[in-house]
């Protein structure tokens, strides 16, 4: 048991000179003389400790962080198809339009579920994952873009409906 025997030499080294001062004395005389160089020390040290902390952070938060990467994408996803969602719309020359906000309200309205057959987004077995922006009143028999006709159903709702009402 050699590290015992070491462990106990330091420990008596330190309850034997830990009283006279001397020693901090000596380090704070040598830190007033080498400022720069302790300064120096003391950024690198702390950007290595920061470094490893925000490592160890992220061995320790993987699956949330992920989580958070895929809702990301998710969102960034749903702002494409409502940008390319409004420009076909202003084609077709439908009145109004509705922010991803109240989108997002809608759907929690309706529990993330589709307004025809309840299904809980995300859809785990169809191929489309996320619900449709469906319009009540189709644009093409002159429905608007507000918000007021819009509902949210599964993709195979919204192929079943077409252009009905």
């Amino acid at each position: 048991m050699v590290w015992k025997s070491k462990y106990k030499r330091q420990e008596k080294y330190y309850y034997k000179n830990r009283g006279d001062g001397k020693r901090n004395d000596y380090y704070k005389q040598w830190r007033v003389k080498n400022r720069e160089r302790y300064n120096s020390y003391q950024l690198n040290y702390h950007k290595q400790y920061n470094k490893k902390q925000k490592e160890k952070f992220i061995l320790e938060h993987k699956e949330e962080i992920e989580r958070k990467k895929e809702l990301k994408k998710i969102i960034s996803k749903n702002k494409t198809k409502l940008r390319q969602k409004r420009y076909v719309n202003r084609k077709r020359g439908a009145i109004g339009s509705h922010t991803l906000e109240e989108w997002e309200n809608l759907k929690k309205k309706y529990n993330n579920c589709c307004a025809k057959c309840g299904m809980q987004e995300p859809f785990t077995n169809q191929w489309y994952q996320f619900l449709t922006e469906d319009h009540i009143t189709p644009v093409s028999k002159g429905g608007t873009n507000f918000i007021k006709n819009i509902q949210p159903l599964c993709h195979k709702c919204n192929c079943i409906k077409q252009d009905k009402t």
